[in-house]
């Protein structure tokens, strides 16, 4: 088991895993029973009823939604938050208790609250009235304020008989205080838990003289037995649908009970007669096999039968000490006036004979009731036993689905992007077989049009597109071979008419006038001439 003993320092009640020694008997267990919000003259009970707080007047009209008041939007760290304008969260609880060991180990005991809180000018209380009480979510690794982490503001503060410390707080508009405010709107179990400075002895005694409370924080796993919002009856919330019968709340047996349990616990045993204090006993015994045959109902959670059966059993042990303190008192008296009245010392010591006889039953019949008390006490604990067992397996299976919770959300994202890349891919393979088909066809027509290209088939098919094919066919074709010129076709020469010369070939197209004649001309006549001649 860990030492419990602690010098002068920092005291958060959150759970705390390093602890694993025993509990201890969790005697008070108490709920903050009310969590509502108002807004002008309307308010909206998140938890709880009008009838369980006084901070509430009855000028207020309910409404049953919470959408039924003037909303607004806030984002918080990237979540839009519903927020009721110029509106009022308050709280009010069970925030501490006294003489009962919680699950740190600790135990306060009631001088500790009755110095705190019961004292109005204690420095605790004068900070509170000055508005100084500021709470976080969850408690500051450091146990210092901080202004900026503010989620709620402590307003009021009693210390009742039965040493709860019932307090009322304020949910701020600030971030934290939007998250308290979205958890309790969305139904998600939160708690108040106490931050101060003190020490401990090795028996988890908060000392008595050096304690000093700071404030109460909002946590989600609270160490003190019980210091849990509870659900007395929720209000109808059409977020999902407006078709859904709203909450039928407590059964009539149940608030019946509850009523009867309340109206005994508010009895004052010293100003019943004998008879009475025997008669309010008899109740008491009924009301607690009344609870015990409730518990565990639709209505009637453990937590609050437990809740009952501890006020029904101290008020059970509170008559039996009157009714013995009484009989005690009444035989005393008794033998006081008979000795007084009786002269004889020996009718005398028979009276006080039969009176101490009368003690001596007495005696008896209060072991009995004692006996039936000690019984009931440890069925009692017996139940409160199953009852810290099973919040452990509530606890423990509520940190499991918040974990599924987390995976389910990563798995979910997951597929989306997977389904993404699957649609993107699926795209670009049609994209790509649609292409790979038109260069396809694109090369065997034309290698069908030019046979001389099929060697080159593969690097043809190497192309993207229909287009990248014909210009590599356009490169690959091989050239024409060059045709040979046709030859000039010769133009005839016509010649000359008579009567033109033709001087020379550059000037063939020049004529003129023979004047003159020329020489052949001249040759040829004499040679024509001699020929006539000779002839004759």
């Amino acid at each position: 088991m860990i030492d419990l003993t602690q010098s002068f320092g920092p005291i958060c009640e959150g759970i705390s895993t390093g602890y694993d020694g025993p509990v201890g008997e969790a005697a008070d267990i108490y709920y903050p029973e009310v969590i509502a919000v108002r807004q002008g003259n309307k308010v909206w009970f998140a938890k709880g009823e009008r009838g369980l707080t006084e901070s509430i007047d009855e000028s207020c009209t309910l409404v049953e939604n919470f959408d039924d008041l003037d909303l607004d939007e806030r984002v918080v760290q990237g979540k839009t938050i519903k927020h009721v304008k110029d509106g009022k969260w308050i709280v009010e609880g069970p925030f501490q208790r006294s003489d009962v060991r919680n699950k740190n180990g600790r135990i306060y005991k009631r001088a500790i609250w009755e110095r705190i809180v019961g004292n109005s000018k204690s420095p605790t209380m004068e900070d509170l009235r000055a508005g100084g009480m500021l709470g976080h979510l969850e408690h500051p690794a450091d146990g210092r304020m901080d202004g900026n982490k503010g989620a709620l503001v402590v307003r009021d503060l009693k210390l009742r008989k039965d040493g709860v410390v019932w307090g009322i707080a304020e949910l701020l508009d600030t971030d934290e205080g939007l998250r308290l405010q979205e958890y309790t709107r969305k139904k998600v179990r939160w708690g108040v838990s106490s931050r101060g400075n003190g020490s401990v002895d090795a028996d988890g005694n908060v000392n008595e003289s050096d304690y000093a409370l700071v404030t109460f924080d909002g946590v989600m796993r609270p160490s003190t037995p019980g210091a849990y919002p509870t659900l007395v009856k929720w209000n109808h919330e059409s977020e999902d649908t407006g078709d859904d019968e709203p909450d039928t709340g407590l059964s009539e047996d149940v608030k019946q009970c509850i009523s009867e349990v309340e109206s005994v616990q508010a009895v004052d045993v010293s100003t019943l007669s004998e008879s009475d204090q025997h008669r309010l006993a008899a109740r008491l015994l009924t009301d607690l096999n009344k609870v015990d045959s409730l518990r565990g109902s639709q209505t009637l959670s453990p937590d609050k039968a437990t809740e009952l059966q501890d006020w029904l059993t101290k008020k059970l042990k509170s008559v039996h000490e009157s009714l013995a303190e009484v009989a005690e008192t009444r035989i005393d008296r008794a033998i006081e006036d008979a000795a007084a009245t009786l002269d004889d010392e020996d009718d005398a010591q028979v009276v006080i004979t039969a009176l101490q006889q009368q003690v001596t039953d007495a005696a008896e019949a209060t072991e009995s009731v004692r006996q039936e008390l000690e019984t009931t006490r440890e069925r009692l604990t017996e139940v409160e036993g199953q009852v810290a067992i099973l919040e452990s397996e509530r606890d423990t299976a509520q940190e499991r689905v918040s974990e599924l919770e987390a995976e389910l959300e990563q798995a979910q994202e997951g597929l989306s992007i997977a389904e993404a890349t699957i649609a993107g891919l699926t795209t670009a393979d049609v994209a790509d077989e649609d292409e790979s088909d038109e260069v396809t066809e694109a090369v065997d027509a034309a290698i069908a049009q030019n046979p001389d290209l099929t060697p080159y088939r593969a690097r043809l098919m190497e192309c993207v597109t229909p287009d990248e094919v014909l210009a590599e066919v356009e490169h690959l074709r091989p050239a024409p071979p060059p045709e040979d010129p046709e030859p000039p076709v010769a133009q005839r020469r016509t010649l000359p008419p008579r009567g033109v010369v033709v001087e020379s070939e550059s000037r063939a197209g020049t004529t003129r006038p023979n004047t003159v004649g020329s020489t052949g001309a001249r040759m040829a006549g004499k040679a024509l001439g001699k020929m006539k001649a000779s002839t004759r």
